[in-house]
């Protein structure tokens, strides 16, 4: 449906803009199961303003410190920064911890992008700008991600001389340098078949509680499209 309504396919489009508006808010799941995936075993925290617990930024930072187990807020937002940064372009976090919690870990910040202007939401440019709003960092190394509604594919034309697949790989590649990694539609899907169902995993992944949602969504998503192609 993001696909379809970002190539304007529909011939009747306004009959499926509430869809598309709540599958927006709904992909911030989709990209919490994705970021959980390419972790293995990870555990996310849905960060992206409007937070499902309704948290502000710094509470909200906190709460992630937590839940991690080491690192400490700043008390009050410092002069200079955004006063207003709701969740300063992160909309995931995930991380996999060990149990020392003292080295070798790794969080990824991830970026949820729905709309067609993905290729500008570079999350890159945010990894260092993030850490200066802890006055003790958490032991981990940062990585960029971005989780996007479409195939990784989606944009790349073809090309008959050297083939699809060399296009992909360099266009996908290209992305990746400017992105972080990938978290595509089709990578999404095989994140939810590795973790649906195993209860001591999912407990600690933010927005698996969605899924049924996320499943009557797509019902309603494929009946609108029927009507409005």
């Amino acid at each position: 449906m993001m696909s379809g309504a970002g190539d304007k396919v529909f011939v009747h489009p306004a009959e499926i803009d509430s869809l598309v508006r709540k599958g927006r808010t709904l992909f911030h799941a989709c990209a919490s199961v994705g970021v959980a995936g390419l972790l293995r075993n990870a555990e996310t925290v849905w960060f992206g303003f409007p937070r499902n617990d309704r948290s502000g930024f710094l509470q909200a930072l906190q709460n992630l410190c937590e839940r991690i187990g080491c690192g400490k807020t700043k008390e009050r937002i410092p002069p200079g920064f955004p006063e207003k940064p709701k969740d300063d372009e992160i909309d995931i976090v995930g991380w996999r911890a060990y149990r020392g919690r003292r080295s070798g870990n790794l969080i990824v910040l991830c970026q949820a992008a729905t709309g067609l202007n993905w290729t500008d939401k570079s999350i890159l440019t945010q990894i260092d700008v993030f850490k200066e709003w802890f006055d003790v960092k958490p032991y981990a190394k940062a990585t960029g991600a971005i989780a996007i509604p479409f195939p990784a594919y989606h944009e790349i034309c073809e090309c008959p001389e050297d083939g699809f697949d060399v296009a992909m790989h360099n266009g996908i590649d290209r992305a990746q340098s400017r992105l972080g990694v990938l978290i595509d539609r089709l990578r999404i899907v095989e994140a939810v078949q590795g973790i649906n169902g195993e209860e001591a995993q999912s407990a600690n992944i933010d927005g698996i509680e969605k899924l049924p949602e996320l499943k009557q969504w797509v019902s309603d998503a494929i009946a609108a499209i029927k009507n409005a192609a």
